[in-house]
């Protein structure tokens, strides 16, 4: 299974933040997954704007940081620089922006549907999202949600069981043993590494 379908999944229904109530959050989804079809709508001949536009309405969404942290792994962040974590972290979120809106584009208009929603509702919240393409395909998304400050975060995400997560910390383990364990070069060649998923 591709990582752009993966991620297609992430792009439509996502929107779990700014409040610390978690059926705020769960009516935020529907919002915030129509801003980026709109997003999309209107962007159909400007690719440069599209992940512009996808970017802004991500940006406070989605723990970008907290998720590069996890992807690199306790050993290989702890052994990072923070020039080097910053660096992951913006080429992180940039290739996944970039990924969201190719993704995205392709599939024009998804619908959404909150199904459930378990959790705390106050530090820790996990909601259930079915999606469905124009060609009648169906998929249940499931957004681990945690809260920073007082705002909600996407932390991560599970697609029809595959954690997303879990598949990219896979993803850079494998690069830093391929490349000799220069964090560097796996930096420098993330998006490279998006692409050929």
């Amino acid at each position: 299974m591709r990582i752009q379908q993966l991620i297609l999944a992430f792009v439509t229904s996502i929107g779990l933040i700014t409040s610390v109530h978690a059926n705020d959050a769960v009516a935020l989804v529907d919002r915030t997954a129509a801003q980026l079809i709109e997003a999309v709508q209107s962007s159909s001949t400007a690719p440069d704007s599209l992940v512009a536009e996808m970017g802004a309405v991500l940006d406070p969404v989605v723990d970008f940081t907290g998720i590069a942290r996890g992807v690199m792994g306790k050993n290989h962040y702890g052994a990072a620089t923070d020039d080097q974590r910053a660096r992951f972290a913006g080429v992180f979120r940039d290739s996944l922006v970039d990924t969201l809106a190719q993704a995205l584009s392709v599939f024009g208009d998804v619908t959404t549907n909150v199904k459930a929603g378990k959790g705390d509702g106050v530090k820790r919240q996990s909601v259930l999202v079915n999606a469905r393409t124009p060609d009648g395909n169906s998929f249940d998304v499931v957004f681990a949600m945690g809260t920073v400050g007082a705002e909600w975060k996407v932390k991560n995400l599970t697609f029809d069981g595959v954690n997303m997560g879990l598949s990219f910390r896979n993803q850079f383990a494998a690069s830093m043993t391929q490349r000799g364990n220069d964090i560097d070069a796996v930096i420098d060649n993330w998006a490279v590494l998006e692409e050929g998923n």
